[in-house]
């Protein structure tokens, strides 16, 4: 999974961690800068927010059990300033808000959030999403980009080779 915190000063703070193991059991996760107008970054975000009805499709279709781990990535207010973009576990979304918990402990949100925190956001500051079929996670755009940026292989961290899942899956 990837976080991104964008501050006041025009540079993005962004964490890549391991998808396999849970957020929470990781220890010291690198730290990748990547500036605010990064084109891939950007291009990868709102390629997110733009297939968000198929998500919401897998999502809602969820009960067959073959898919899993759903997670959206909010861009959320920063205490001091900014916004931090941070990995959620879905409970639900109705009527253009998300309801979930903090699958990240956050860096810049304030003392009253923790990982596991409830949050419910406006669907507007989705800024990524995710999921499992079995072993191969979907979704995903912003941790594509830091991954490409490390040099790193999409097999690596279990990604798909593309973040849309095939209809025929």
């Amino acid at each position: 999974m990837s976080r991104i915190s964008r501050g006041a000063g025009g540079t993005v703070a962004a964490v890549l961690l391991a998808l396999a193991v849970p957020a929470c059991g990781q220890s010291d996760p690198p730290f990748i800068d990547v500036a605010e107008d990064d084109a891939a970054m950007n291009a990868a975000m709102d390629e997110a927010r733009a297939s968000l009805p198929q998500f919401w499709s897998r999502f809602d279709a969820r009960g067959d059990g073959a898919r899993t781990d759903f997670m959206v990535k909010a861009g959320m207010p920063a205490a001091g300033g900014g916004v931090e973009h941070i990995w959620v576990d879905l409970d639900g979304h109705t009527d253009g808000q998300v309801k979930g918990r903090l699958a990240n402990q956050p860096l810049y949100l304030g003392a009253d959030l923790e990982y596991g925190s409830p949050v419910e956001f406006s669907e507007a500051i989705v800024s990524d999403w995710g999921y499992s079929n079995g072993d191969v996670l979907y979704g995903h755009f912003t941790t594509r980009v830091l991954i490409a940026k490390q040099g790193d292989s999409l097999g690596d961290y279990g990604l798909s080779p593309t973040p849309i899942e095939s209809e025929i899956n």
